[in-house]
């Protein structure tokens, strides 16, 4: 989710828009964190604009419980954003001069993108005038929703000191979460261990272990499980090209002398060994299907088409198994580990804050936004 600045003035964009045609609803009070308010319209436009996402996270808001719980969930995330902000006010976290001129000049200028949304709105909705059509929405609507644009870029303003602000508290709070060497090392154990009884039950998950530490949401792999092999590939754009490389292996010519004269796949440079293959690999279904068709190490396929061309792969040798060594992995894995580690101290501090009597919920006020 986004910050909560960013989020509640898009809601109050959502909900001016809104006014067009429907008017504004309620502003009574959500959530409040110390004197930081969430309005019931502000929650109201932000779960009817994320209801599309709900599935992702589980929920069935076809169901009056899970409309509920996803409801939870969005004031959840928003009550989050806000405590952070106040508790580092709270804390006396002071911004530079610099500091407050850089939030300023963002300010300014996402104040201006949220003036200039009206405008296009007013030019789509067919406006003769959308300059004058655009600040009478803004007005109108500004004021059922009790605030005012000089209220608005206050907050632009507020959700931009909050970030600096909020971003050198954690680093503050972060410097009493540091891990030693042995710290990391029993971290790497315990990871490993998790994923040689998972690998060794489900091989084919070492390649979506793989893809999803990509994206940065898993360690990488740790262990490798038995069966797995390596192949080269010469990939050539016609199939022409290609059945005449192939008639030349089986004369005797070199593979990877033909490799270096016709491949256009640039991995085999970045893959010296070549492509790690096994049930579930991350190839094109026609590549992965040829590949494991090879039984003995030199096997070469026939020619074999996909939407990336022509490929001839040969059969490499078999990929070690067993664990990858620390001092093989040490400087990615430390960083995912620190990472990870300083997210799950610093989130345990935003639950601690979350049951702090300065956060307050009014359910009677919001609970009909499930309904």
């Amino acid at each position: 989710m986004k910050r909560f600045g960013r989020i509640m003035i898009a809601a109050l964009l959502a909900a001016c828009m809104a006014l067009a045609t429907t008017g504004c609803a309620s502003g009574k009070i959500a959530a409040s964190v110390g004197d930081r308010n969430i309005t019931v319209t502000e929650l109201k436009n932000i779960y009817d604009s994320n209801q599309s996402y709900a599935t992702i996270y589980g929920f069935d808001t076809t169901t009056p419980e899970g409309r509920r719980e996803f409801l939870d969930l969005i004031l959840d995330q928003q009550l989050s954003n806000a405590v952070q902000g106040y508790q580092a006010e709270k804390a006396g976290v002071q911004l530079t001069a610099e500091e407050k001129e850089t939030a300023k000049t963002a300010a300014d200028a996402e104040y201006d993108k949220f003036i200039q949304q009206f405008v296009d709105y007013a030019k789509q909705a067919g406006s003769t005038d959308p300059e004058v059509y655009a600040k009478k929405i803004m007005a109108e609507s500004l004021a059922k929703s009790g605030t005012s644009l000089s209220k608005l870029k206050k907050e632009f303003l507020r959700e931009q000191e909050d970030s600096i602000r909020i971003s050198k508290y954690r680093e503050q709070l972060l410097a009493d979460a540091t891990l030693t060497e042995d710290d990391l090392v029993k971290m790497y154990e315990d990871e490993l261990e998790l994923q040689k009884q998972e690998l060794t039950e489900n091989p084919s998950y070492y390649f979506v272990m793989e893809q999803y530490h990509v994206y940065g949401y898993t360690y990488m792999p740790l262990y490798v499980p038995e069966g797995f092999f390596y192949v080269r590939q010469i990939l050539v754009d016609n199939e022409e090209t290609a059945n005449t490389i192939l008639e030349q292996i089986g004369a005797g010519e070199d593979f990877e002398a033909l490799l270096s004269q016709y491949n256009i796949d640039p991995g085999m440079a970045t893959n010296p060994e070549g492509y790690v293959v096994g049930e579930g690999a991350n190839f094109v279904t026609e590549f992965l299907d040829a590949a494991l068709a090879l039984e003995n190490e030199g096997d070469v396929s026939p020619v074999v088409q996909s939407e990336h061309g022509y490929h001839i792969i040969k059969r490499m040798g078999n990929v070690p198994s067993g664990p990858i060594a620390y001092e093989d992995v040490k400087d990615e894995f430390n960083t995912m580990a620190v990472s990870n580690h300083e997210s799950e101290y610093y989130n345990n501090l935003i639950q601690g804050w979350l049951k702090e009597d300065s956060v307050k919920r009014y359910p009677e006020n919001y609970e009909s936004i499930a309904e």
